[in-house]
């Protein structure tokens, strides 16, 4: 029974991690500028506007980060696949932890990477912003979560 409680903490970690990365993808404030900010889609100075012409590593950007999303939603479907069978009693394939684990290092990896392009592509990290820091906890937590939940997934097979 305790490890279906750190397989749920395992989910809990992953899905906070996911939705704090979602959150800081999705809003424009990676970094500050003046009176304004600057995400991965938008440039916001009073109101917000796409950014139309983006620069090659801004696109990597976008992609990473919605790799990582798309890697860490495959990991939480993995471990509700995980707690069905332990529900049911049924045996877990042994390549089901390994795929979590998987996704989860994917998850955070693209995550990281996405983070550092970005912060090396800032002139001044002082104005980095609040969206910023969302996506690194959340990458970090989508790791614990990942490792968490290996072992207990293991623990259950």
């Amino acid at each position: 029974m305790t490890q279906i409680a750190a397989l749920a903490g395992a989910a809990g970690f992953i899905g906070l991690g996911s939705l704090l990365h979602l959150v800081g993808m999705a809003t424009p404030h990676w970094w500050n500028i003046g009176s304004g900010s600057i995400g991965l889609w938008q440039v916001c100075e009073g109101n917000c506007l796409t950014i139309e012409d983006k620069a090659g590593w801004l696109i990597g950007c976008d992609f990473l980060s919605v790799m990582g999303v798309l890697s860490s939603v495959a990991a939480l479907v993995l471990i509700a696949f995980i707690f069905f069978n332990a529900f049911k009693g049924r045996p877990l394939h042994s390549k089901i932890p390994i795929f979590l684990i998987a996704s989860t290092i994917c998850a955070a990896t693209f995550i990281i990477i996405c983070i550092i392009i970005f912060a090396s592509q800032t002139p001044n990290a002082k104005r980095l912003a609040y969206s910023f820091y969302l996506s690194i906890v959340g990458g970090v937590l989508i790791k614990i979560g990942g490792i968490i939940g290996f072992i207990s997934s293991r623990r259950l097979s």
